[in-house]
């Protein structure tokens, strides 16, 4: 099963989430005008910054959490065969297991991506030396600086996932009585519970954001803002996730906690259909 294609379409809505402007007078107005200021500033390839980290990235990301929830899941079947309410909530409780472990394990990766994508001239050999002062600076647990924030979007978001999935799934298909599911069951199911998921912890998103561009700030990377209003002076590894949140809150309202959302939408929604198809086909196959 090859994953990467879906990262590749996506990669330009990621570059764009976490693009800075380089001077403090361009303002962004909206996904579309985000792209146009991107490529004027730095071409087609701008869009796609960070991609060959994030493809790096992408496959043991993949196989650890997709295999993780499988082998999850039909551990927990067994255990739940008698008890049907367990059973209803095990994608839940499977889906939160297998995205700690992954994110634990990818988390250095996913920092290095988000530094290179919040600045306009970071070449990959840059943020390497970069990082290895980091390391010799504040030992190997900077690369875990963002760990935290992530583990908070991306748990809640694995167990929304994939509950959504499984129920919204299994609903389709006794609605059309086809027995198994389709192409299209898995992936407007897939679309649909991505979305949903995203809503629900974009808040977390954002915080996560602030947190890693902090750290780029704050370890010389570059001058650059931190997503919302998030001070980048404190040190970015010691703040608390709750901390950023109120102080989103605080300098732009609850809406603060929502920027950022309608490019995520754009990039999720289609990415978690085609990684869920991709993944049911592929068990199908190996099954067959």
């Amino acid at each position: 099963m090859k994953f990467t294609p879906s990262y590749v379409s996506h990669e330009a809505i990621s570059s764009l989430r976490a693009y800075t402007p380089s001077t403090s007078s361009t303002v962004i107005n909206g996904t579309l005008d985000g792209f146009k200021t991107i490529f004027r500033a730095e071409g087609a390839s701008g869009l796609w910054r960070g991609l060959n980290v994030t493809l790096v990235a992408a496959l043991p990301s993949t196989v650890i959490y997709y295999v993780g929830y499988d082998v999850l899941r039909s551990k927990l079947k067994v255990y739940g065969a008698n008890n049907k309410n367990f059973d209803i909530y095990s994608p839940l409780l499977a889906g939160c297991i297998a995205r700690s472990i992954s994110a634990t394990i990818i988390s250095p990766l996913e920092l290095t991506r988000t530094i290179m994508q919040s600045s306009s001239s970071m070449q990959l050999s840059v943020v390497t030396s970069g990082l290895k002062q980091l390391i010799k600076t504040d030992g190997l647990r900077t690369l875990w600086a963002g760990l935290l924030p992530t583990l908070w979007r991306d748990v809640p978001f694995s167990a929304a996932y994939w509950f959504g999935y499984e129920q919204i799934s299994s609903m389709l298909t006794h609605e059309y009585d086809t027995g198994a599911k389709s192409f299209t069951t898995t992936f407007v199911s897939g679309a649909l519970s991505g979305s949903i998921a995203a809503v629900l912890t974009n808040p977390f998103d954002v915080a996560k954001t602030a947190r890693q561009v902090a750290l780029n700030n704050n370890n010389g990377f570059g001058s650059l803002p931190a997503a919302g209003s998030f001070n980048p002076q404190t040190s970015a590894s010691n703040v608390k996730v709750t901390s950023i949140i109120r102080n989103i809150i605080a300098n732009e309202g609850w809406a603060g906690l929502y920027t950022g959302l309608a490019p995520r939408l754009i990039k999720i929604a289609p990415a978690c259909a085609i990684m869920i198809t991709s993944y049911e086909f592929g068990k199908s196959l190996f099954i067959k």
